[in-house]
């Protein structure tokens, strides 16, 4: 497998140079100016002829179409968009997406026939109708055909095998199903009850709900949301992404309209390395999937995020350049970056465009690894390679196939592996009174890409699913989820206790109260925590989703974090008074009996603090950091940060 994964038999050279004007920003904003000058000087008269003809040929494809559908169809039927066309054709098998859902009991057929007929469909209409294509002379003509007479529930939702299934049994059958792909004479979605053995109490059977839908319906992300909004007792609440401004978003898309079409045609004049993951067998287009859950690594990752200021989604993607480092570099000295596909969501549509990245697989450590990943994201969202395939894709109605052939030969046919990211719900799911326990979401590659990672977020836990060709190794997705896990887990090691820089910024919110505590004495500390302590716990179970009650959580977090300093500079100088006071005692003009009750008073004070400090360490071993997560941990066989005695070994309820 080790061997499939190499990139080349021969060594490239990479000779060290150094200059001024790579480091130099006005040399490099004078180079950019010359080159948009370039673009726009190539573009230009491009862009005038496509604005000429598109308007002629769409006006008369769209009469002809029409025509045609009515002489066929009999109806209009409702019209397909650019960006629903271009998942037609010969992507169509590998333009499936997936959603698993693990329930913690069983569930009945019928029951959830009914919920995603009351519930489901009438959010999402679309689910009732399916893709038609017709040939004409002048190209083909897509549209949506309603297919309410002869839609069918129970062709859509069925229970696919009768026997309780193992996990490899599971991941065999979703292999399967993501190899085959969905028939195109019905609406494109189906929804599979399944039945899984419990792996933590044996003899317990669990209900498994396989969601497979088309990426011609609506995104992924879409998909999987209303899903989980639908079949939930309750309102779940998801992660919210700052979209860009209208103003910044049609000035990137007139940008890219003015100097897209000279980046396309230097694109494909210029060859680009793609010989990343190289196999000496071709794909077999046959899919192993593999899947691992990371309890309590959403802390992790939140933590690295906030000593990092990094995306969560940076931070992970920069765990799988770490991963694919490490089981790459046998015998090679030095590693290339690798081509990756990203899907963006372009505005605030609900579908992505495919997008190109460089992914820093050869930088060795983990933290440099991290701000080079993270300067490559930046420079993707900064420059017009987001927006370039949407703007591509709306030359789908003059050519279908050729401008998919087009959008291929950009992004899929230059890279090797493909990342999604999918921020699910922060609050717990109950569907009919059984908590949600486990979702995994699937994004399939397309033909030419072997390997494909998806990561979903569910509260405090994320979940990495990988699909791998079976060309490229049948243990290569468990390989790689392990050295996942180990590069997240080694980032938050070296960066647990570094500064947050957000905790100098938030010194306002503390009251003044809080500013002067040397009145207070230690019991009165102890308990103000203690009482913080509780309004966490209390907003924790409650739930805080509105501006005002984050920033109430917030300002008891830094309440908290001020009064544990104080805490910890009260025991140091107990122990100095200690270290003070014995030394005194050899003084012939003191009282002995005088200071055996000073040092009796000291120890007394130092023990009820260590004894108080020891006991919100048991609680909560970070209480002072942003995020609240409770997650299952052993305690450290070493001494803590605090320097507090070791803590028995045993499982523990300990906040990251």
């Amino acid at each position: 497998m080790y061997y499939q994964l190499r990139r080349g038999s021969k060594q490239k050279k990479s000779p060290i140079r150094i200059s001024f004007k790579k480091y130099s920003k006005i040399w490099r904003l004078i180079s950019a100016s010359f080159m948009k000058t370039i673009n726009f000087a190539i573009s230009f008269p491009i862009v005038v002829l496509l604005l000429v003809i598109i308007p002629i040929t769409l006006v008369f494809k769209w009469i002809v179409s029409l025509a045609h559908r009515i002489a066929c169809l009999g109806v209009l039927g409702n019209v397909m968009t650019n960006d629903e066309i271009r998942w037609l054709g010969c992507s169509w098998r590998h333009s499936t997406v997936f959603a698993i859902f693990i329930l913690d009991n069983e569930m009945e057929l019928q029951f959830l026939q009914q919920l995603v007929v009351n519930k489901v469909l009438p959010q999402c209409p679309r689910l009732t109708e399916k893709p038609v294509v017709l040939t004409n002379l002048f190209g083909n003509s897509h549209c949506w055909m309603s297919d309410h007479n002869s839609f069918d529930i129970n062709q859509h939702v069925f229970k696919s095998r009768e026997t309780t299934m193992e996990k490899h049994e599971l991941q065999r059958y979703i292999g399967q199903l993501v190899s085959g792909g969905l028939p195109i004479d019905k609406p494109p979605w189906e929804l599979h009850l399944l039945s899984q053995c419990d792996e933590a109490m044996p003899g317990k059977r669990d209900a498994v709900v396989v969601f497979l839908a088309h990426r011609c319906l609506a995104d992924w992300i879409s998909l999987a949301k209303l899903l989980c909004t639908c079949l939930s007792d309750t309102k779940p609440y998801y992660h919210t992404s700052e979209n860009p401004t209208k103003m910044r978003y049609w000035t990137s898309v007139a940008r890219t309209v003015m100097t897209g079409p000279a980046e396309i045609l230097w694109k494909m004049i210029t060859p680009i390395n793609d010989d990343n993951i190289v196999t000496s067998d071709p794909l077999t287009l046959n899919y192993n999937i593999s899947w691992s859950c990371f309890q309590g690594a959403l802390s992790k990752v939140n933590r690295i995020n906030q000593v990092t200021k990094t995306p969560n989604s940076y931070v992970v993607l920069s765990a799988i350049a770490g991963s694919l480092h490490v089981m790459m570099k046998v015998g090679l000295q030095q590693l290339d970056d690798m081509n990756i596909v990203y899907p963006v969501q372009t505005g605030n549509t609900d579908h992505s465009a495919p997008v190109l990245i460089r992914l820093p697989i050869g930088i060795e450590g983990a933290i440099p690894r991290l701000w080079f990943t993270k300067k490559a994201m930046q420079n993707m969202y900064r420059s017009d390679q987001a927006l370039l395939p949407a703007i591509v894709s709306l030359l789908m109605p003059l050519h279908s196939s050729g401008t998919r052939t087009l959008l291929s030969g950009l992004t899929d046919n230059l890279a090797c592996l493909q990342f999604s990211w999918v921020s699910g719900p922060r609050s717990r799911i109950i569907i009919k009174g059984s908590p949600l326990k486990t979702v995994y979401s699937i994004l399939p590659s397309q033909q030419t890409i072997g390997v494909s990672v998806s990561v979903f977020t569910y509260t405090d836990d994320i979940f990495i699913s990988v699909s791998a060709d079976s060309a490229i190794g049948e243990g290569f997705g468990e390989t790689l989820l392990l050295n996942i896990k180990r590069q997240i887990d080694q980032m938050y090691e070296l960066l647990r206790y570094r500064r947050i820089p957000k905790d100098l910024k938030n010194s306002f919110l503390i009251s003044n109260n809080f500013k002067d505590l040397s009145s207070i004495d230690i019991e009165g500390l102890i308990g103000k925590m203690k009482d913080i302590q509780l309004q966490l716990q209390m907003a924790k179970e409650l739930g805080v989703y509105n501006d005002d009650g984050i920033r109430h959580v917030n300002q008891l977090r830094g309440e908290y974090s001020v009064l544990l300093r104080e805490l910890r500079k009260r025991k140091h100088k107990n122990k100095r008074n200690i270290v003070q006071k014995m030394l005194g005692c050899s003084n012939p003009f003191s009282s002995k009996l005088s200071c055996e009750k000073e040092q009796t008073k000291t120890v007394q004070a130092t023990r009820k603090l260590q004894e108080a400090t020891n006991i919100f360490v048991a609680q909560t071993a970070q209480d002072y950091r942003p995020k609240i997560h409770i997650c299952r941990s052993t305690v450290y066989a070493k001494d803590n940060f605090l320097g507090l005695p070791k803590l028995p070994r045993e499982q523990l309820l300990t906040q990251i």
